[in-house]
């Protein structure tokens, strides 16, 4: 619940959103000196090959940053990849994302 992350924030030194982005939080974060990192939008396996959603993911990223005014993204890779081209795409993307958001924002990576 908001009322909830309001106080998270007077603890923490960087909170990393879920879902949706509420730009009220991120305000009151920043205020507080708090980093926010967003979310990454979402991307398949099947699309780490596919050009058009690869640049799409990273127009999408960059805007969301822009947007919301975050220190960084989280991305959230879900979907396993089935081959040794996937894997290269997936490690390509990111060197991709980290050129369309540069330092010292952040991006962050979530491995299961």
């Amino acid at each position: 619940s908001p009322s909830f992350l309001s106080k998270i924030i007077q603890y923490a030194t960087s909170v990393v959103l879920f879902g949706d982005i509420s730009r009220d939080l991120v305000i009151r974060a920043r205020e507080r000196g708090v980093k926010v990192i967003g979310p990454a939008p979402a991307i398949s396996a099947d699309d780490l090959l596919n050009i058009t959603a690869r640049r799409n993911f990273l127009i999408d990223s960059f805007r969301l940053v822009q947007h919301y005014r975050l220190d960084g993204l989280n991305v959230d890779f879900e979907s396993a990849t089935r081959n040794e081209d996937e894997k290269n795409a997936l490690s390509s993307l990111m060197y991709e994302l980290r050129a369309a958001i540069p330092k010292p924002l952040t991006i962050s990576f979530d491995v299961a």
